[in-house]
């Protein structure tokens, strides 16, 4: 998971996680992880226009 305080510059949260290997079903083929947006700290936030399409 990646951060950005002016939205030019992006870093990498130490703790997020490695998920790759969760992105499978062994008996109903391939799933899809999605993506999660979230704002943390003081003031706002807009997310206009965010959509999300699954990789076929």
């Amino acid at each position: 998971m990646f951060y950005s305080t002016d939205g030019v510059h992006w870093r990498k949260i130490e703790s997020s996680l490695e998920v790759s290997g969760m992105n499978h079903n062994a008996l109903g083929g391939f799933l899809s992880l999605r993506i999660g947006l979230c704002s943390i700290g003081d003031g706002t936030v807009r997310f206009r226009d965010f959509r999300y399409k699954a990789i076929e």
